[in-house]
């Protein structure tokens, strides 16, 4: 039962705390001689409108989300060796332990990255050991990321 009182209360002093940051309510105070007035003004209409932003960003994260769950869907993964590169193209064959090789084909689209720097299809070089995120559609494997290992 101490724990439930702990809890509700830690919630109440961040709800008030919230609220009082996002100027929800004001406390003001006035004195005239020996009296003080305290005076709290609460804003109904700010509270209206920052819960309804509030929820509207819940609602787009929420479909953020399902998209994302969609693009996984059907995503496939090669981590191998660059064999070639033909940047005019927008082709990279990638070798899966020097058993399969994987052409897959690049777009504006795709995410190339060495560490956390941006790289384009013309900085891959043959040799270098990479993972490659892709999904096919019509028969073509069309790279989402591809990611070049640390050496």
């Amino acid at each position: 039962m101490g724990r439930l009182v702990a809890v509700i209360l830690v919630i109440a002093v961040a709800v008030g705390a919230l609220g009082f940051y996002l100027n929800w309510w004001r406390i003001s105070r006035t004195s005239e001689g020996d009296q003080v007035d305290i005076t709290l003004r609460v804003d109904k209409n700010k509270i209206k409108k920052d819960t309804g932003a509030a929820v509207d960003e819940v609602k787009k994260a929420g479909h953020h989300a399902n998209e994302e769950i969609r693009n996984l869907a059907g995503r496939e993964t090669v981590h191998g060796k660059v064999m070639s590169v033909d940047a005019s193209h927008h082709t990279v064959m990638v070798s899966r332990n020097n058993a399969e090789t994987v052409a897959v084909e690049t777009n504006e689209s795709t995410n190339i990255k060495r560490n956390r720097e941006t790289l384009s299809v013309n900085d891959l070089q043959p040799d270098e050991t990479v993972t490659v995120v892709y999904r096919t559609d019509g028969g073509k494997h069309i790279a989402q990321s591809i990611t070049v290992d640390s050496k």
